[in-house]
């Protein structure tokens, strides 16, 4: 969790609803990526 309440959210919510135009058969990707990009100092 980040503190932020919404962004902290995302770790919640590992599905396949997450927001993946042109890759619904990688629905985790992106919030991989989103996540490290957050984790990262």
């Amino acid at each position: 969790m980040y503190g932020k309440g919404g962004e902290g959210q995302i770790h919640l919510f590992p599905s396949p609803t997450i927001p993946s135009p042109g890759q619904p058969d990688k629905p985790f990707e992106p919030a991989v990526r989103w996540e490290a990009g957050r984790a990262s100092p």
